[in-house]
């Protein structure tokens, strides 16, 4: 069994995350693989159907921003291991528990990545897509097995020095993708069809693989 979280960005819960979370569904099950899914959006479930990206950085800067957003995940992913919790010490050390994983696009992975540290989160892995605003969480070293996919650039900060920064951390894998912030989603103006299908496919390698392998 795979239990995946999927992370939204400032759009929230849109038809297109829908799709991708269809998409990889699809894959796993066509693979064999028992999956269940959860949504994690900044706006408690609401769709908001924003007109452009503008206004849907504008509203969650003012309304929500990203430690509201960690918060609100925490409380999600604290209940997921309260019940894992529950069971017993024998089927936690189980290498054939269900394996949780957390996939944060944007704002969604670097409120994952604040929250990164915390021990208490039963979690296996984690995947950031162009989370910009990990920069901001330095003092943040992930106690969770991670994956970072950083954008070819950014327009406020340099990535390489981000990505020299993160590499030096344990527990931290890093893919430099030649697109750019936003390309896995199709509301973004920086979204590319050819990136989307390539790391669908790689999600569905990575999601699928045992735990504890960091690629």
């Amino acid at each position: 069994m795979i239990n995946i979280y999927i992370v939204a960005d400032i759009f929230g819960i849109t038809p297109a995350l829908l799709a991708l979370k269809d998409e990889l569904a699809t894959s796993l099950a066509l693979a064999n693989k028992s999956v269940s899914f959860t949504l994690v959006d900044p706006y408690q479930g609401q769709q908001m159907n924003f007109d452009n990206e503008t206004k849907a950085y504008e509203y969650f800067i003012e309304h929500v921003a990203v430690e509201k957003y960690a918060q609100h995940l925490y409380s999600v992913l604290a209940k997921q291991t309260t019940h894992i919790s529950s069971k017993s010490q024998n089927s936690l050390k189980d290498k054939t528990r269900a394996k949780t994983i957390v996939i944060g696009f944007s704002v969604g992975a670097s409120a994952m990545w604040s929250i990164s540290n915390k021990a208490d989160l039963n979690i296996d892995q984690a995947i950031y897509f162009y989370g910009s605003q990990i920069r901001h969480f330095s003092d943040i070293h992930p106690k969770i097995e991670s994956t970072v996919i950083l954008p070819k650039r950014e327009e406020h900060f340099d990535v390489d020095t981000l990505q020299a920064t993160l590499e030096n951390l344990p527990l931290i894998s890093i893919k430099r993708s030649r697109f750019f912030h936003g390309f896995m989603n199709k509301n973004s103006i920086n979204f590319d069809p050819q990136a989307y299908r390539t790391y669908n496919a790689w999600l569905f390698e990575e999601v699928s693989r045992p735990r504890g392998l960091l690629s």
